[in-house]
């Protein structure tokens, strides 16, 4: 029985892979924390209603805040970028595992699936 041979994905493969994942990463944490903070600020704004614990300035810039943090989890886009990225991310990888583990895959595999994570990002920045 022969042993499975391996060889490694070439660096500037794998650095873009690891950028993509981290984009992911930044975006899905970007919109996870302002969509909170927008939550949260609102409700505060809802709960004075009733019982009025701020003062009537401190209420008009938490109302303020929520609506600039709302707007904002809306214009980013963070959570379409942030699954744009992981798309991409996982379409490279599958690559990366075949020409790591299947000999007869050449380096063009890995370009092409370059290629299709591109498309797939410039795909979620047109939306």
């Amino acid at each position: 029985m022969t042993e499975a041979t391996t060889r490694d994905t070439p660096e500037r493969v794998a650095k873009l892979y690891r950028a993509w994942r981290k984009w992911s990463y930044r975006w899905n944490s970007t919109y996870i924390v302002v969509g909170v903070a927008a939550t949260s600020v609102a409700t505060l704004v809802a709960a004075n209603t009733t019982k009025q614990f701020l003062t009537p300035t401190w209420s008009v810039i938490i109302a303020v805040g929520s609506a600039v943090l709302s707007f904002l989890v809306n214009t980013l886009g963070a959570q379409l970028k942030g699954a744009a990225f992981e798309t991409a991310a996982r379409e490279l990888e599958k690559a990366m595992v075949g020409y790591e583990t299947d000999q007869s895959v050449s380096v063009v595999e890995l370009g092409k699936a370059a290629q299709r994570g591109i498309d797939i990002l410039n795909s979620a920045k047109k939306s």
